[in-house]
This record gives structure tokens, C-alpha cells and sequence, in this order.
């Protein structure tokens, strides 16, 4: 599977439909870190028109700060606007400091509750740089990588890792036991044997 992309939107074209269910997924911006006191996450950005668009409301000790801000998927640039600001330059690094420090990320997801599977993709953590071109600067998204794909079982949570190319298998039940690690499993490329490889590596692991 294609681990590296040019864009995001390319990394969002990677699987078009659930391997479980069959139904189309759905491409959303998130984050690794921080949750809301409703305990959904910080970011949740649902890709419209190959954009997204979400905000930025932080604050701490020192500063508090108010963004909206947009990311085009086609282009990778993440435009930044901060509420009410005279010390544009700096607010902007700030804002761009807050988000990185979420761990933004893009996730390929099937939304249906009926597919009891949850299938997904998830790319690593998405890299913020600085660009200056022609006299004006902006901000850009490095290229983005494959890092998670992941579906559960009744009983297992199972996650190829691409980036150390393995495949770990978690007990839903004992989430202070060691995942049993494993080769990296094809799961397209097994088909409808794919829960019977899995159950089958856990039983006798």
C-alpha cells in the first residue's frame, strides 16, 4: 500500500469504500491529543469541497488565542486568521504552535453505526512549515504518510502500523494486556478469510 503522498486530498483518495461494509468512507481532520470535557476531540473537520475547516480556541497561563482556520487539501496550505489581533505575525506562530501541539492528523473513517467493524486510516501527524515565495509567506502541510489502519472485533482491536510495518492486535477487553505482535497482514488482500487469519493468530499467540 502507498505509504508517502504529494497531497492530503491524495491521501484521502487511498480507500474509497470500508472493507467491511462497503459503504463509501468519509475523510476528517482530528487530533491524537486533547479532548473536550465531552470527551470528542478537539478538531473534528469533516472534509467539504477537498477543505477543512475548523477553529482554534486555547488558553493557558499566558496568552489565550482565537483562529479560524482552513486547510486545502489540494494544496496542503493551512490558512490561519486569528480573532482580534494587533501583533498579527506573532498570534499567527502561536495559533500554528497550538495545533501542531494537538497533533492534527487526517483519518479515513466509516461512518455507519451499523458496521460494527470501524474501519479506518489514519495518516501520521501532520507537519506544519513555515514557506516564503515571491515576498509573501504561508503556512504548508508536508507531504502526508499512511500510519494506522485499524478495525475491531467483538473482541479485538487489530492495527496494521505502517510506518514500523507490523501488525498489532489489542484485547478490547484487557487494555493493560501487551498486544500480540505480528507480520503485517494484508487485509484487503484477505478478503473475507481476514477475521478468521486474525482469530486465529490470537487463539494460538
Amino acid at each position: 500500500m502507498q505509504k508517502s503522498f504529494d497531497s492530503i486530498l491524495d491521501f484521502t483518495k487511498l480507500k474509497e469504500k470500508c472493507l467491511f461494509c462497503k459503504g463509501p468512507l468519509r475523510a476528517r481532520l482530528t487530533n491524537f491529543l486533547g479532548i473536550r470535557r465531552n470527551g470528542y476531540p478537539v478538531i473534528h473537520a469533516i472534509m467539504k469541497k477537498s477543505q477543512f475547516c475548523f477553529s482554534i480556541d486555547h488558553t493557558n497561563e499566558n496568552f489565550t488565542i482565537k483562529a479560524n482556520c482552513t486547510i486545502d487539501a489540494t494544496t496542503n496550505k493551512l490558512i490561519i486568521n486569528v480573532a482580534g489581533t494587533n501583533t498579527g505575525a506573532i498570534d499567527q506562530h502561536v495559533a500554528r504552535d497550538v495545533l501542531s501541539e494537538l497533533n492534527p492528523y487526517i483519518e479515513l473513517y466509516c461512518p455507519y453505526k451499523l458496521c460494527k467493524n470501524q474501519y479506518y486510516l489514519a495518516s501520521y501527524k501532520l507537519d506544519i512549515k513555515f514557506r516564503e515565495e515571491l515576498g509573501s509567506w504561508y503556512w504548508t502541510i508536508l507531504e502526508p504518510k499512511l500510519f494506522l489502519e485499524s478495525f475491531k472485533t467483538k473482541s479485538l482491536l487489530v492495527q496494521n502500523d505502517w510506518m514500523r510495518e507490523e501488525t498489532n492486535i489489542y484485547s478490547i477487553s484487557n487494555e493493560d494486556a501487551e498486544p500480540i505482535k505480528t507480520s503485517l497482514i494484508d487485509f484487503e488482500g484477505l478478503g473475507t478469510n481476514l477475521l478468521n487469519r486474525v482469530q486465529t493468530i490470537a487463539t494460538f499467540s
